[in-house]
């Protein structure tokens, strides 16, 4: 039965935490700034642990957490595995188990970018190195300076888009202006980039920032959405188009998904029925429809109306 999240982390394939949320991080009571390293120690302590980050044992773990026992649920991915932390006591939530798999590929696609960032960088370090030794080298050093600041920036954008995906502010603004979908659904859509230029996958995006936003909630939103755009990339073959608009109609705000059709997988029905449940509990509704070589999901709900 699939739980509600409290918190997430995702593990290499080696086992090695490359990130850990601040609500994993208080279930498990982990430090605040040491908390992949804490797991690592952790990890070493506990022979159980280890096996489970290795993907050698069971794949979920009963531990003691702040508070009382964590579940940790384990679920494979692209590069690595994702791991949930729930509270057993908690009933079976309305969380798409799409939307883990989607998760999964976000992770695996920021390793790969942010390997090719990293690359880029050591080869303008080597660049600037073998520089120095010559005439003028300070100003010829000048332009690879720019471009590692460059890069530089490019890393902390990619994480920062990242870290607003996986775990939205819930902070009150001072006029609460509801979540731009728009914008939403661009940030989630550039994370996938990796993935569709790896099979040639086009993308057409409708989705102008700023313009419809949702009075749903900003956190259960995003998981939806991400974990729609996950099926949708599945279900398309390699070398199709996929579609994502965003608008308003009425009092409410419409996403709709459109991709080519191709093998929809054995667990496509459960997990669009968990995302129709999730939609109905955000006060909205949701509509699957394939037809001609096509299918086409659409979201619609509350729309902000607060400017």
């Amino acid at each position: 039965m699939s739980r509600l999240a409290r918190g997430a982390a995702f593990i290499d394939l080696d086992g090695a935490v490359l990130a850990a949320d601040a609500g994993f991080r208080a279930l498990l009571d982990l430090p605040e700034r040491d908390g992949p390293g804490a797991l690592a120690r952790r990890a070493g302590h506990d022979p159980a642990w280890g096996r489970f980050l290795a993907s050698r044992g069971p794949a979920e773990l009963a531990l003691s957490g702040r508070g009382g026992p964590v579940l940790l649920q384990r679920t494979p991915g692209v590069g690595g595995a994702l791991l949930l932390a729930c509270d057993p006591r908690d009933g079976g939530s309305l969380e798409p188990v799409a939307g883990w798999a989607g998760l999964a590929h976000v992770a695996a696609g920021l390793e790969h970018d942010m390997r090719n960032v990293l690359n880029a960088m050591s080869l303008q370090l080597a660049l600037l190195e073998g520089k120095l030794g010559e005439g003028e080298a300070a100003r010829a050093a000048t332009g690879h300076f720019a471009s590692v600041h460059a890069q530089v920036g490019k890393a902390s954008d990619l994480l920062r888009r990242f870290r607003g995906l996986a775990a939205p502010s819930q902070a009150p603004a001072p006029i609460d202006v509801g979540l731009d979908l728009g914008a939403t659904v661009g940030d989630l859509s550039a994370l996938f980039g990796h993935e569709l230029r790896r099979r040639r996958i086009g993308l057409t995006l409708e989705a102008p920032a700023g313009v419809t936003r949702t009075s749903a909630l900003a956190d259960r939103t995003v998981r939806l959405l991400l974990g729609l755009l996950g099926q949708a990339l599945d279900g398309t073959p390699d070398g199709g188009e996929l579609a994502a608009t965003v608008c308003a109609d009425g009092a409410l705000a419409v996403v709709r998904v459109t991709h080519a059709a191709g093998d929809p997988g054995p667990d496509l029905d459960y997990d669009m029925s968990m995302a129709a449940a999730m939609a109905r509990a955000l006060g909205g509704a949701l509509e699957r429809t394939r037809e001609g070589g096509e299918e086409r999901v659409t979201v619609r709900l509350p729309r902000s109306t607060t400017t």
